[in-house]
């Protein structure tokens, strides 16, 4: 049934004839952080994800307050306090994954 749709026998990938590195050629883009603008906005780039991940561990600290404590008595602030601390993980994964994706783009190594 292949055969009759393409033309072609076998269901190997075929490459190109060109070599791909020859057509394409892309050059290597390093950002330049010298420059004063570019160092003000990396520290406050900064201390605006440090404040938002500090901001959503105490508002994670506070649901969980809220849903050890059963919500004080009422199971309204229980129930939002839980639907709350799901949204609280949810920040600090993209939280985390920006400022993984930022560490990458100015080149921080880990290990």
């Amino acid at each position: 049934m292949f055969e009759l749709i393409t033309g072609i026998s076998d269901l190997a990938l075929t490459t190109p004839t060109a070599d791909w590195a020859s057509v394409m050629s892309i050059p290597e883009v390093k950002p330049d952080l010298s420059s004063s603008f570019a160092q003000a906005a990396l520290r406050l780039t900064t201390i605006v994800a440090g404040v938002a991940v500090i901001l959503c561990i105490l508002a994670l600290a506070v649901c969980g307050v809220l849903i050890a404590s059963k919500g004080l008595g009422n199971a309204r602030v229980q129930e939002g306090a839980a639907t709350a601390s799901l949204y609280v993980l949810g920040g600090l994964v993209i939280l985390g994954s920006l400022t993984g994706i930022a560490g990458f783009a100015i080149g921080f190594k880990i290990f």
